[in-house]
């Protein structure tokens, strides 16, 4: 019998399909707190569905602390965010971790890559950080979210993202508030306070730049037009805190926590498949292997999934 499932040994964090013509392998990334010593490990899982066999652990690379997200320079390149506050660029085909950027002295959580060198990358103390990956060089930093009732103390910037030109930059903070900056000036040129609850997700879609995708712990997903902020141009309320979204051609793989995944219809928004029940061990990562299989991990039994359907 096929394998639909491996448990692994750290709590899965994210998911990603690696994006080759090989749709068969996916990333998953882990982090683990020791709460004795406070301290964080994790690792980086490459996952392969293989035909006889089923789902398979190809390779586990470890690395200096837990990993939040992460994103692919190339099909054979990932780029980490570390709760160590570094960088990691990582070969997929590496037995260990290697050229690692210190970049905050708190943990990130999250990163955006351009199509030049610069990345934008986020951490827990409210900070925003554009780094040069060919130097290993911070190019600026500054203050992006803090607490309305603790005037300058920063707050969690759960994620972020960079243009492909690398001229604008958007976050999203625990303080409920979606920004666009001007990467080169550091300067704030939109806002969005809409949200119910702290923005945990925030990209611009491949199809369309003049537009941010955004999810929430409010259990929302929401389209605005970036030239005009104040407007949202479509939304959907789904079972759970939308943690991350992944466009697929013409869908969108969303993980939503306690809510499972569901797949959207990038258009319309409208639910076209949906798996409330594998939330039920808090799921955080979820990636389209195939028009009709999603490779999901849960944090609380440390599996990642196949789920055909």
């Amino acid at each position: 019998m096929r394998s639909k499932s491996v448990k692994l040994s750290n709590r899965p964090a994210f998911a990603r399909r690696i994006p080759s013509e090989d749709t068969s392998r996916a990333c998953v990334s882990t982090y683990l707190l020791d709460t004795s010593s406070d301290t964080r490990s994790g690792s980086l899982c490459i996952l392969k569905i293989d035909e006889a066999d089923g789902l398979q652990l190809e390779n586990e690379i470890s690395t200096s602390a837990g990993v939040f997200r992460f994103d692919f320079r190339n099909p054979s390149t990932i780029v980490a965010a570390l709760t160590d506050g570094s960088l990691v660029v990582q070969k997929i085909e590496e037995p260990v971790s290697s050229e690692t950027t210190p970049v905050s002295s708190d943990m990130l959580l999250d990163l955006g890559l351009s199509d030049s060198s610069l990345t934008i990358t986020t951490d827990n103390k409210g900070h925003a950080y554009i780094v040069d990956l060919n130097t290993s060089l911070i190019v600026s930093t500054w203050l992006a979210h803090s607490l309305p009732y603790v005037p300058g103390e920063g707050c969690e910037v759960w994620s972020c993202a960079i243009s492909k030109d690398a001229q604008t930059v958007v976050t999203g903070g625990e303080d409920g508030s979606m920004k666009l900056w001007d990467a080169r000036s550091r300067t704030q040129t939109g806002q969005s306070k809409i949200f119910e609850a702290g923005v945990v997700f925030v990209d611009f879609p491949a199809s369309n730049e003049d537009q941010i995708l955004t999810g929430s712990y409010d259990e929302h997903v929401r389209i605005f037009d970036r030239r005009n902020l104040k407007t949202v141009l479509k939304e959907k309320k789904l079972s759970g805190g939308v943690w991350n979204i992944e466009q697929v051609g013409s869908e969108y793989c969303t993980s939503c926590m306690y809510g499972g995944y569901s797949i959207l219809n990038s258009d319309t928004l409208d639910i076209v498949h949906e798996n409330r029940d594998v939330g039920s061990n808090l799921l955080y990562g979820a990636t389209k292997m195939s028009a009709n299989s999603v490779l999901f991990c849960t944090f609380n039994d440390y599996l990642a999934v196949l789920d055909e359907y």
